[in-house]
């Protein structure tokens, strides 16, 4: 509703590069908006929606949810009417909410397609863009839910499979845009600080259908955060300082942590490397199903380590290391050894009582170990089962053989130099692999 108010005239044609407008303002137009154009937004509910799913034999919104909670945010379906207007059609019915899985699964569909999404609204109207985003927390009023739901049924599912625009939400809307704590008990908080290509989206997508959470919302500054059934919290990011942020606005007492879990992992950088790497612009982009030999390949792969050390750097120094010290962590070779003694994994439980992350837990896994993840996980958040996504490989059929390769790829000495920089703490990394 706030992207379809910033489309019209009250909202963003006169609003979006307006410095000067207050948030005061800005609400009023976004209410003066649901009440005065209640109908135009209910047809867009109900005009495409509903008709082109019934061809595909759906018949709750509530089961497709299901779906998508289990699939991490889409529902495929093949069985068309055979005499309608879609016969022989597939049916992908995704959750913007989700976006950040959408490319996994139109690979599966079309191996070849690329998604690229467009800018956000607060890209686009940086000057209102903090209004902008508290409307996602916006407590509408009862008239105002009373207007937008009415009496049609699909109308009405669509805003049930959603709290009921905060009805039975636990979440208050601040004025800042930030939603505060949940006056009822709180069950578990989940805070996945992770480094890209270590098994974030396989354990985000595990406690999201474990938890059975609704789609990812981006109150704060670089992490998802998933609302979930019986006051349980999922947060995702790859900073630690944003997680820490988001955790203390949503459980800022103490006693509301009493089963946080912080998860992070580690990957050997004979296989993070690569994924990094299929993950950027020399690779996965436009190399995922192309016809390219080993050689170009890896002359590829080259100059991704001697043009983006950086970027390499960065995810070894900057995510795990700091988050690792919030739970007294001295030693990555000390965690080693944990995980060499546990099979797997160590368990951090004396985090800085003054700290971000005071009365949590951090589990700390190693990827090489992933086939016993789902026993640790459990471990410590009994009936939470792990299932991880599908490898590069999978995706990317055409060079699965020459991904494999990099496994076994000779680093130059020039490489090496690129990618440690002379820094103690990413040589550590590098050592404790073997290299």
């Amino acid at each position: 509703i706030p992207s379809m108010f910033m489309q019209h005239n009250l909202g963003g044609r006169n609003l979006c590069r307006n410095k000067n407008v207050s948030q005061e303002f800005f609400f009023e137009k976004y209410n003066e908006f649901i009440m005065n154009h209640t109908k135009a937004i209910q047809e867009t509910l109900i005009d495409a929606l509903p008709p082109l799913l019934e061809h595909f034999g759906v018949t709750s919104l509530e089961e497709e949810f299901a779906k998508m909670n289990a699939n991490g945010g889409y529902a495929l379906h093949r069985n068309a009417d055979p005499l309608g207007p879609f016969s022989k059609c597939k049916l992908l019915f995704l959750r913007m909410e989700d976006s950040e899985n959408w490319q996994g699964a139109l690979e599966r569909i079309m191996p070849d397609i690329r998604y690229n999404k467009n800018k956000g609204r607060s890209e686009v109207c940086p000057a209102i863009a903090h209004h902008y985003k508290a409307l996602q927390n916006y407590e509408y009023s009862v008239e105002e839910r009373k207007k937008l739901i009415g009496k049609d049924k699909n109308i009405k599912s669509y805003f049930g499979v959603y709290g009921n625009l905060g009805e039975k939400s636990s979440m208050v809307a601040t004025t800042d845009g930030v939603p505060a704590p949940t006056t009822e008990s709180s069950g578990p908080v989940v805070v996945i600080v992770n480094t890209p290509k270590t098994g974030t989206g396989g354990l985000t997508n595990t406690f999201a259908r474990s938890f059975k959470c609704g789609g990812a919302q981006k109150a704060f500054d670089q992490v998802s955060h998933y609302s979930c059934q019986s006051n349980v919290d999922v947060l995702r990011t790859h900073n630690p300082e944003p997680a820490s942020e988001a955790l203390a606005a949503i459980r800022p007492n103490f006693q509301d942590r009493e089963q946080c879990l912080v998860i992070t992992a580690i990957r050997d950088p004979r296989t993070w490397i690569p994924s990094m790497f299929m993950q950027s612009a020399l690779g996965g982009r436009d190399l995922c199903n192309a016809k390219i030999d080993q050689k170009g390949f890896f002359q590829r792969y080259h100059d991704f380590i001697m043009g983006e050390y950086e970027f390499i750097q960065h995810g070894i120094l900057h995510i795990r290391p700091p988050l690792l010290k919030h739970f007294g962590a001295t030693s990555l070779d000390d965690e080693f050894a944990k995980m060499e003694k546990n099979g797997g994994y160590s368990l951090l439980d004396k985090p800085d009582p003054l700290g971000p992350f005071s009365n949590c837990e951090l589990l700390f896994l190693r990827m090489e170990d992933s086939a016993k993840w789902p026993s640790f996980i459990s471990a410590v958040m009994p009936g939470v089962k792990y299932q991880k996504n599908k490898s590069r490989s999978q995706e990317c059929p055409r060079i699965a053989d020459h991904y494999k390769a990099l496994q076994y790829y000779d680093y130059s000495d020039e490489e090496i130099i690129m990618m440690t920089g002379g820094n103690p703490e990413i040589a550590s990394y590098f050592n404790i692999y073997g290299f």
